[in-house]
């Protein structure tokens, strides 16, 4: 669980939604692939909210913990899920309650004289586009080993095999997915997906990612 209230440390601050996202996200702000970005790593700080319903409350407590007048820019990421508009809206709620600056949507930032910057982004997109999905959908579009493609759709095989001659069900079809690749792959069985992203699983140079990167780039100085 994340804490309470979190000492802020840096100017900017990436609120995001679980231990995964956040692993990942600090994963990919180090990486070699953003060595010549470091900028990024150096001056943001990556947050732990919680679950989607805890956001309103945790933008609440952010607002009084240690070093939160330091805060320059704030960038919220969480899934998108099932329903892309609901998250937006509900993004936009938590942001108003508390008296952030609202974006009109994902891939803005919105602000007001003599305060902080506001933007969000939604996985699996990262971009302006709100799209239904999480964070191992984008997972599983960027994955480096070069039989990912033939390796994921074997997976996909091979649960639409379960469903139809054993009914099993599968809730969340993109976690299993994925999570079914990194159990077929010595150097990922067992993983998260924050271990995974250490482990160099991710291509951080892909298309998929450039939307976000250049987004990112906006925080600095």
């Amino acid at each position: 669980m994340p804490q309470e209230t979190e000492k802020i440390e840096k100017r900017n601050v990436i609120f995001c939604e679980g231990m995964d996202e956040k692993y990942f996200l600090i994963h990919y702000l180090n990486s070699e692939e953003m060595k010549e970005y470091s900028i990024l790593s150096n001056d943001i700080q990556v947050i732990d909210f919680g679950g989607n319903e805890e956001l309103e409350r945790k933008l609440e407590l952010l607002k009084i913990s240690p070093g939160f007048n330091q805060i320059k820019f704030l960038l919220i990421i969480r899934d998108a899920e099932n329903d892309a508009k609901k998250a937006v809206m509900q993004i936009q709620n938590s942001l108003r309650k508390n008296g952030f600056p609202v974006p009109k949507g994902p891939g803005e930032w919105e602000s007001k004289e003599s305060d902080i910057t506001i933007g969000f982004l939604l996985f699996p997109t990262c971009s302006d586009i709100a799209d239904a999905g999480t964070l191992e959908d984008l997972c599983l579009s960027i994955l480096k080993q070069a039989d990912h493609l033939t390796m994921t759709k074997e997976v996909q095989l091979f649960l639409e095999h379960l469903h139809g001659e054993y009914q099993r069900e599968f809730p969340h079809k993109h976690k299993t997915v994925l999570h079914t690749y990194f159990s077929i792959t010595d150097q990922l069985v067992g993983m998260k997906i924050g271990e995974a992203a250490k482990a160099q699983a991710f291509d951080w140079n892909s298309p998929n990612l450039e939307f976000l990167k250049n987004f990112l780039l906006k925080m600095a100085p």
